[in-house]
């Protein structure tokens, strides 16, 4: 991975990896590594326990998720403004009837919605508790 990008200059470059232990050493040398294995562990557990939020993407080494989740029904009638929080939590698109489109911060949620937020991974817990439920 590092000759790829450093002798033969390729833009991006991701090395895939079976030994996690290793994941520390490729981030010191500024390579992005993906481990197939602990994806599909981790994935596959988020299956299996979804609680009306669920991890969509993982962004850079795992300080922000893309996070979605069903829009409770006492959420129902209130702004995308109230569930958004500075440099935390910022709702990135909301899913209504099908269709989908990015909110403003005075979108007003409805029944049966789904938002797809940009939550830190610092805000989890902040995130579950604005929709109402608790990590």
């Amino acid at each position: 991975a590092r000759i790829a990008r450093d002798s033969y200059r390729v833009p991006r470059v991701i090395a895939r990896m079976y030994d996690v232990s290793k994941a520390e050493t490729y981030r010191r040398l500024g390579i992005q590594t993906i481990s197939t294995t602990d994806w599909g562990v981790r994935r596959a557990c988020e299956l299996l326990t979804y609680h009306q939020q669920d991890s969509v993407l993982s962004v850079g080494t795992g300080e922000v998720q893309i996070v979605r989740a069903d829009v409770p029904t006492l959420l129902e009638g209130h702004t995308v403004r109230e569930i958004s929080a500075i440099g935390e939590v910022k709702i990135v698109a909301v899913s209504h009837n099908s269709q989908t489109s990015i909110p403003t911060d005075g979108t007003v949620l409805g029944h049966g919605d789904v938002v797809y937020a940009a939550v830190a991974s610092s805000a989890q817990e902040k995130f579950a508790h604005m929709l109402g439920k608790s990590e």
